[in-house]
């Protein structure tokens, strides 16, 4: 492939300063995003008609705490597989860098989402929001610092 790095060149310092503030944005618009569907989301089911069917508010909760437990795992190491494929010299190339934590980001976000749905259809939000608070917090821990994109030193 034309764009592969060679063993022993590494990526220029303005390609890894490009995909890093890209990456950084990208954080930004997806957290950004997602608070502002919530909240509308939310806002609009707010004292709607009470829900006729509270008792599935538990079930749905416990389904979501479930689904975070198997993809969050899941996409770690699916992260880490794209960083092995695209270890180059001493680092993780950019590219490789940008998508496996848009893996991370956006499997967190649509359980993020998912979440807020359900939350504002049960109409129970302290226990459906549980899982909202838990792929929010996987997000704004991996924030991208880039030190995968830094030459690796034992």
């Amino acid at each position: 492939m034309p764009n592969d790095i060679p063993q022993h060149q590494h990526p220029s310092p303005q390609d890894t300063q490009r995909i890093l503030i890209t990456m950084r944005i990208a954080f930004v618009a997806l957290i950004t995003g997602q608070i502002v569907a919530a909240l509308a989301l939310l806002a609009f089911f707010w004292n709607r008609a009470p829900n006729p069917i509270p008792h599935l508010a538990p079930t749905i909760t416990t389904t979501l705490i479930i689904l975070f437990a198997l993809i969050t795992p899941l996409t770690f190491f699916i992260r880490m597989q794209i960083y092995k494929k695209h270890w180059k010299a001493d680092r993780i190339t950019p590219q490789g860098y940008l998508l496996a934590n848009l893996i991370i980001l956006t499997s967190q976000q649509a359980i993020f989402l998912i979440a807020v749905v359900a939350a504002a259809l049960t109409q129970r939000y302290a226990l459906s929001l549980i899982p909202a608070y838990l792929a929010l917090f996987i997000q704004l821990t991996n924030y991208p610092t880039g030190k995968p994109l830094q030459p690796h030193t034992s």
